[in-house]
């Protein structure tokens, strides 16, 4: 899986935990009336609805417009929708530079989904210069926070000494965290640290154990999730 197609499904997820929470509080009408008195939970509700057509038809132009509007006011789910719009020309051209600017932020603001994204940014040199101790460092913060991808991430840097010191002990506590949460990829690394007794005792039995789990994950786990070979 890309890691284009990551931000956009990390995005989805994040937009729809937030028009759920607002679904059963009132009409669009009302949602509307909110987001014009700069309630900015009201726009970001507003932007979700013309993103997905949810009671409107949808219009990418009007929800990057709304995103935006919360985005000013420092929403910070706003500003990370707003960042992936950017990124992949959603509703307007493309801007690298726009997209680091309000992952950034929203980061900064401690959004998990966030702050992976943006340390992929670093690790990529998209719209901000390379910069792998500070990726690392992003996807340390996220990974902390209980974000798996991040965890898988910063399990990858942490094996192959990318952007700080090799440590295999560590490297095998942040696969088995995501392995535990149901990652296919972090299972498939475990069963190989297993196998080989690295950063972990050998273990056969714990090898084959956590081989299944990955080979049997369901097809929507291995689809939502980053898949980082290291």
């Amino acid at each position: 899986m890309s890691k284009q197609i990551m931000r956009s499904m990390l995005v989805v997820a994040s937009v729809l935990f937030v028009s759920s929470a607002f679904a059963q509080q009132g009409s669009l009408a009302e949602y509307k009336k909110l987001a014009e008195q700069n309630n900015p939970a009201a726009q970001l509700s507003m932007g979700s609805f013309y993103e997905y057509g949810n009671g409107v038809a949808a219009d990418p132009v009007v929800a990057r417009s709304w995103y935006e509007k919360a985005a000013l006011q420092g929403e910070r789910t706003a500003q990370f929708n707003l960042a992936v719009f950017h990124m992949n020309g959603k509703g307007g051209p493309v801007d690298n530079a726009q997209a680091f600017k309000w992952m950034a932020l929203a980061a900064e603001q401690g959004l998990p989904p966030a702050q992976t994204n943006l340390a992929l940014m670093y690790e990529e040199g998209l719209g901000v210069t390379k910069n792998v101790k500070t990726a690392f460092a992003w996807f340390k913060k996220a990974a902390e926070a209980g974000n798996v991808p991040a965890q898988v991430n910063l399990a990858s840097m942490l094996r192959v000494g990318r952007g700080t010191e090799r440590d295999f002990a560590a490297s095998a506590i942040w696969y088995r965290k995501a392995a535990e949460a149901g990652h296919p990829v972090a299972q498939e690394r475990l069963s190989y640290l297993y196998s080989i007794g690295q950063g972990v005792p050998k273990d056969m039995t714990l090898s084959e154990k956590w081989k299944v789990l990955a080979l049997t994950a369901p097809p929507s786990a291995a689809a939502a999730v980053a898949n980082k070979a290291d």
